[in-house]
């Protein structure tokens, strides 16, 4: 085959000569053939500032890869232009252009450019203007994101970055101030940068994550491969009738159980060199037909795999088949395969296939070398690429509620439309048919169920399509603010008891209100009551009926000897579960009146008043004359000190403090029943800002007894406190964007929260920390933060504050989307306060390289106010693109309220509802956006999902009890309430 002549011209920067004034610049020009080398020569010309500059050439290959250095190239006193002309008629090519390169001035040492290195060992490279030094350690001055033990190269003006582990995709690289040249300059100015590696190893995947493919004319897998020239296709065709008992087993993606439910039906090679111009050994995007190899059937799932073999490598030093090293190592022990199929036992004709496909371990496997892919243990089947796929134009979404009902919404996958008259049939478990029906003109249908639900089939002529409605395969919630009252089985129940604590043999009434708007329950119901005591065994039981309006009461007691502790009543009814806790406890009452003061508005510690008097009264009046008396202090950090500063924050994020206990008096009371109270008591750790001191006071009577009380006062450490309130973030989630500049407020206040006068001056210090997932719950320690690889000082401030308020600007630049953390400190008194706060780029959702599906589908919405009144228009504001459709779901966590469809607009689509009073007191708004398979607006998943609580206030059904009681009630005598 005669190749048309082509080329391309890949430059790798410019490079220092080793002096202030010269530099020169290095390529490659592959061409597709083999090409003349002085033909070659004549393509490329170079030339600075209208002067010609001088290319050398190294031509290799085979005559296709021929190297270049332009030399020559003088730096000026300001930044000039090296032009790089191509032109390909010496060869008889089309192709030319032109790219320009900046020649950095004299005496600017600066950051070039930073490259992807694929071939052979992998790093990146970050091209200087000066040559570097290396007398100077390098860590923590560059790095690559999400790698840890990082080495480091210089080569004159280049630093290569290396890591322990293979690099793939997109990697952001930070080179921070502080690196310096062989002149001692120092780059003043931190630089980052996004690259894409590539793996060079024998690899094919197929693209995407789905399994349901469209079929819009033609039935095409897109995959990629690198370094082969050929891949092994296998397809695997899943019956239609054995889809159910496929699906038993398996997601529609799995592969448990194959054999039972399909057959091999293709077996083919597949070149990939018959385009000779196309470089192979880097990645390379293919379509496989599949079409070509079988006519597929509707309703059929069709598992398509493509392999390779060591014979098809075009690694450097690959495996080949002739090769036996790995069987040669005798130091090695080897698994061997499963036989070659000749099995006289056979269950089928296929034998030979199925071992082929089931053998995890190639003929002379070496497990050391199984990532080794000069050695055929590499060629294994976990190298394969392995995808199910389902024709289908049929998408199916379901709700199920607690109302038994399955809403089911039938859609054209390509063109969003909702698909009228489709089949739907519900199967159990096992099976069988439990339910049907039939979608609308709207596309959808709302079937009642009788029995569990397993899998839902549809059928739309000849076409079929299949979802699974197990739980564990419902959309994942957890991502989302589904914050609300949840209704139980669709049952909302209340459990009180007349007091809050009750001694041993005292009795008690449990309340509990039912509350069934739905009569999902029928007449004369019993509910169930049972009181557990604090070992979960059940002490006492009872079942009443027929309650008036819901209203139960249960009368029960305790013995005298019953444990003290958290007992437990609980309520049973239609399903739903109530609980609440019932206190037990032995009280003893006090006989001394205790009262310690401190003053009017008291504050201990800095700036406040430490001394205080106790007093103690017997309560017939007289003093509790020459009492012991004890008084045990603990400090705990007070996150909201200061009440009129809301949404400000005066904790140190950084600081380990550990609540200190300390006894601050343990003395005899005077005659009197007085004594003097110092709290000046010294604290060990640095308090990560206001604590709040509580008192227990105890004292003693002659016979050992005690009275006691408790008390809480404030305490400051310090004599002044910093405080910052972060912008307001993107809702839901709220994150800051990157690419903008934002405005931190920053107060300085005294221990009681007055500001400050006079100029105070605030250090800001803002760093880049490891991340953490924000769906995590668990408490967020920053008290080992240190500045390292992970935890990165990024920019120190001295802000000044006039009259106690003041601001200060930051952000980031595109893409460094992350974790930061903010500490400001007050460099009068020393107290800090900071916040992390998470920055990232408004398309999060969609970014590339998450492993997590799921988070690639969320979407994230918002109303225009936090809570309605019925009556009022809910609007939600949902960012969209024009021609898809948005299925709206009004859903109160029991059943579906409301449903209905919504095209979009560009940039942002409106939905309006009426808050109605069934809505009350929560509803969940919950959106799923569908948009047409074959757009190419943006790169967003053709369906994407969200869930926001919406609260609703239904003033009708809101109780205001009053209760008028005297201020003083005497025993013996005659009280009346209304």
């Amino acid at each position: 085959q005669t190749i048309k002549p082509d080329f391309n011209v890949e430059l790798q920067g410019l490079r220092s000569n080793g002096d202030k004034t010269g530099m020169y610049l290095i390529g490659q020009l592959l061409t597709a053939d083999v090409e003349d080398a002085k033909k070659v020569e004549q393509i490329l010309s170079a030339s600075q500032t209208g002067n010609a500059k001088k290319i050398t050439w190294t031509h290799g290959g085979g005559g296709k890869v021929h190297e270049f250095q332009v030399t020559g190239i003088e730096r000026s006193s300001t930044d000039s232009k090296l032009d790089i002309v191509w032109n390909g008629s010496p060869i008889r090519s089309k192709r030319e252009g032109k790219t320009t390169e900046t020649v950095p001035a004299k005496g600017s040492f600066r950051v070039l450019q930073v490259q992807a290195m694929n071939e052979g060992q992998q790093y990146a490279s970050v091209q200087f203007s000066d040559p570097i030094s290396a007398a100077q350690d390098l860590t923590g001055l560059l790095g690559i994101s999400n790698e840890e033990d990082l080495s480091y190269s210089i080569q004159g003006s280049e630093i290569r970055i290396f890591a322990s582990s293979t690099l793939d995709g997109n990697k952001s690289i930070q080179v921070n101030s502080g690196i310096s040249n062989i002149w001692g300059d120092v780059i003043q100015q931190d630089y980052s940068a996004n690259i894409v590696f590539e793996s060079r190893l024998p690899s094919v995947n197929i693209i995407g994550k789905g399994n349901i493919l469209p079929s819009s004319g033609k039935l095409v897998v897109p995959f990629d491969a690198v370094n082969l020239n050929a891949v092994d296709v296998s397809i695997i065709k899943i019956f239609e009738n054995n889809v159910p008992q496929f699906l038993q087993e398996n997601e529609i993606g799995g592969s448990n159980e194959l054999r039972r439910v399909g057959k091999p039906v293709v077996q083919k090679t597949l070149r990939l060199d018959a385009d000779q111009t196309l470089d192979l050994r880097r990645k390379q995007r293919f379509n496989l037909d599949i079409d070509k190899f079988i006519q597929t059937e509707p309703g059929a799932i069709y598992r398509v795999i493509l392999g390779f073999r060591p014979e098809y490598s075009l690694y450097v030093g690959g495996a080949s088949q002739s090769q036996d090293d790995d069987a040669s190592e005798d130091d090695e022990e080897y698994d061997e395969g499963y036989g070659d199929g000749n099995n006289q036992y056979a269950s089928d004709d296929d034998e030979g296939f199925w071992n082929s496909y089931d053998t995890y371990y190639p003929y002379g496997y070496s497990w050391s070398r199984r990532n080794d892919p000069t050695s055929r243990s590499y060629f294994n089947k976990d190298k394969w690429a392995m995808r199910n796929i389902l024709a289908t134009n049929i998408g199916l979404t379901a709700k199920k509620g607690n109302d038994k009902d399955l809403l089911v919404a039938v859609t054209n996958i390509l063109s969003t439309e909702p698909l009228q008259d489709v089949e739907l049939k519900v199967l159990d478990y096992q099976l069988q048919v439990v339910a049907s029906g039939k979608s609308g003109s709207d596309g959808f249908a709302r079937i009642p169920l009788k029995h569990k639900p397993y899998l839902l089939v549809a059928q739309n002529g000849r076409e079929k399509s299949y979802l699974k409605l197990n739980d564990g395969l419902s959309l994942s919630m957890s991502r989302f603010n589904v914050g609300g009252e949840e209704i139980r089985n669709g049952i909302k129940g209340f459990v009180f008891g007349e007091r809050g604590v009750w001694r041993p043999g005292d009795s008690l009434f449990i309340n509990c209100i039912i509350e069934d708007k739905n009569g999902t329950l029928p007449a004369e119901h019993p509910v169930d009551f049972s009181l557990i005591n604090p070992k979960g065994q059940v002490y006492q039981r009872a079942v009443q009926t027929g309650a008036a309006n819901g209203f139960y009461v249960f009368k029960t007691a305790t013995d005298a000897a019953a444990p003290t502790g958290n007992w437990t009543a609980r309520v049973k009814v239609g399903g739903a579960v109530f609980d609440k806790k019932i206190k037990i406890e032995t009280i003893m009452p006090n006989r001394l009146k205790i009262n310690l003061d401190f003053g009017a508005n008291p504050l201990l510690g800095k700036n406040g008043s430490n001394q205080g008097i106790l007093q103690s009264n017997w309560l017939f009046g007289t003093p509790a004359s020459n009492l012991k008396a004890r008084i045990d202090a603990s400090l705990s950090p007070s996150k909201k000190p200061f009440q009129s500063f809301a949404g400000f924050i005066f904790h140190n994020p950084a600081s380990d403090y550990s609540t200190a206990q300390k006894t601050i008096f343990d003395g005899t009371l005077d005659a009197s029943g007085k004594a003097p109270v110092n709290t000046a008591f010294s604290i060990d750790e640095e308090a990560p800002g206001m604590l709040q001191a509580y008192l227990l006071v105890k004292v003693f009577e002659p016979g050992g007894s005690f009275s006691i009380d408790n008390m809480s006062i404030p305490y400051s450490p310090f004599h002044s406190y910093a405080g910052i309130k972060l912008p307001d973030g993107e809702k839901p989630f709220n994150y800051l964007l990157t690419g903008k500049t934002h405005s931190l407020q920053m107060v300085n206040v005294d221990p009681r929260g007055n500001l400050l006068n006079q100029q105070s001056k605030l250090e800001v210090q803002f760093y880049r920390i490891q991340w953490r997932w924000w769906w995590d719950d668990s408490y967020d320690n920053l008290s080992n933060f240190t500045q390292d690889n992970y935890n990165k000082l990024l920019r120190k401030d001295t802000v000044t504050l006039t009259g106690g308020r003041g601001r200060w600007n930051f952000g980031t630049r595109e893409h460094e989307w992350g974790r930061y953390l903010v500490l400001v400190r007050d460099l009068s008194s020393g107290h800090i306060t900071g916040s992390t706060l998470f920055i990232d780029e408004p398309g999060w959702q969609s970014r590339s390289g998450q492993d997590d599906q799921s988070a690639a589908t969320m979407l994230s919405f918002s109303s225009n106010k936090e809570k309605y009144r019925v009556g009022e228009e809910v609007s939600l504001s949902i960012p969209s693109s024009s021609g898809g459709r948005l299925l709206v779901s009004l859903e109160n966590g029991s059943r579906v309220i409301r449903h209905f469809w919504q095209e979009t607009a560009q940039g942002q689509t409106i939905v309006r509802f009426k808050a109605e009073a069934g809505m009350a007191p929560n509803i969940y708004a919950t959106v799923s956006l569908l948009q047409p398979h074959n757009q190419t607006v943006n790169d967003a998943p053709i369906r994407l999902y969200g869930s926001i609580p919406v609260l609703v206030e239904d003033e009708n059904s809101i109780l205001k009890p009053s209760v008028s009681i005297p201020a003083v009630i005497r025993p013996e005598q005659r009280v009346t309430l209304s």
